[in-house]
């Protein structure tokens, strides 16, 4: 929507009667006389906080022009001091002797070197010059920007994002009516430079908080804001090692989203998982389950980044071994060259595959074993026997 007209700024332009120009110093028109009035103007009235953008002034340009055929009638150009408290510029205007109207033009302006800015611009007229009398006193009203500006009908700000995250840039769109033929010069400022940059309609997000950018042309200005939300910059998870015994065992993390400063980012979610996924699989929640021995790695990704992740470790071990072994005889009584069978039986009451699991056992010297089944491998020097049993599942 846009602004009312901002408060114009006021040049007060005394005119001041110096005299008709005469000797060496007379025009060379028939009829024709110079006059001269001095324009006095605070550096304090710019720039208003809509102009902050706006640099500083250090030249001034006044230009007479005739307002029935637009002829130049005078002109002075001023280098100034920034930091003065007042400028003043004297103007001289070759009028005819019978007087004329004239507009008067001012340019406040920026120059480093050679480049010449218009940072504020204005005019008055038609103001009546005649030689040998008083012109009235009049105010110059000074706009932002060049002389075409002056003619700005109202400015609006078209586009601009309700929200950015620290850090993001955003370009702004704005649309200024003229009654004039040239089309306007919209500047951009931020009102808040603390969490918003600009650089003409390009505007930086950086710090949280609510921050204001300002269209202005001429004496027209229209106001967005922009609320900037952090960034998420880490996602620490709580614990970050956990260890469980045994596959189908559980472990619980909590996390949370933070900035860069370290405070957590409300109402941001992560989204969990993992990267070791034949290891542990993620319930939901930040509640993982093993599936497997070995490490896993938890993820807790930012719901809003997907380049901010925190990471945590679930060990899962396995199971202390329940391993029984009963051995049975065929015969409870035999004599010398009886055959005894015995039988060994291994029973695993664990809830996981056992690997590696051996079986040995010790044969008394008096007997001869004849054969083992399955094949084992035989000390003489301990007369133990031993079996590989490589794996052994539960029950």
């Amino acid at each position: 929507m846009n602004h009312a007209p901002r408060k114009l700024f006021a040049l007060v332009a005394a005119a001041i009667l110096v005299g008709s120009c005469v000797g060496t110093d007379a025009p060379t028109g028939v009829g024709v006389e110079d006059v001269q009035f001095s324009i006095p103007i605070s550096p304090a009235l710019i720039p208003s906080p809509a102009d902050a953008g706006a640099r500083p002034i250090n030249r001034i340009r006044a230009r007479v022009s005739r307002v029935s055929d637009n002829t130049q009638l005078g002109e002075v150009t001023v280098d100034v001091s920034p930091t003065d408290d007042e400028w003043e510029i004297t103007v001289e205007a070759r009028v005819r002797a019978g007087g004329d109207t004239v507009t008067v033009f001012v340019y406040l302006i920026n120059a480093a070197g050679a480049e010449e800015t218009v940072e504020f611009s204005g005019l008055v007229g038609p103001l009546a010059l005649t030689p040998g009398e008083i012109a009235e006193a009049a105010d110059i009203p000074i706009v932002r920007g060049p002389i075409h500006n002056f003619f700005v009908t109202g400015v609006s700000i078209t586009s601009a994002p309700g929200t950015l995250t620290e850090g993001q840039t955003a370009t702004l769109e704005g649309e200024a009516t003229t009654s004039g033929e040239t089309t306007p010069e919209i500047f951009w400022t931020v009102l808040d430079s603390t969490i918003l940059s600009s650089s003409e309609a390009d505007v930086t997000a950086l710090l949280p908080g609510t921050g204001r950018v300002v269209a202005s042309a001429g004496s027209f200005a229209d106001t967005a804001a922009i609320v900037v939300t952090p960034a998420p910059a880490s996602v620490p998870i709580d614990p970050d090692t956990a260890t469980v015994i045994g596959i189908g065992a559980q472990a619980t993390y909590q996390a949370a989203v933070v900035d860069i400063r370290g405070d957590t980012i409300a109402g941001e979610s992560v989204v969990w998982g993992t990267q070791t996924p034949t290891v542990i699989t993620s319930m939901g929640d930040g509640l993982f389950e093993a599936i497997d021995v070995g490490t896993g790695i938890v993820t807790a990704t930012s719901a809003s980044d997907a380049s901010v992740v925190g990471t945590a470790v679930m060990i899962v071990a396995s199971q202390p071994a329940d391993v029984s072994v009963v051995k049975s005889a065929s015969v409870g009584n035999a004599q010398i060259g009886d055959t005894i069978d015995f039988e060994v039986v291994v029973t695993n009451a664990s809830q996981e595959i056992l690997v590696g699991v051996a079986v040995s056992d010790s044969v008394p010297a008096a007997l001869t074993v004849e054969s083992t089944t399955p094949t084992g491998v035989f000390d003489s020097g301990t007369g133990t026997w031993t079996w590989a049993l490589d794996t052994l599942p539960p029950g």
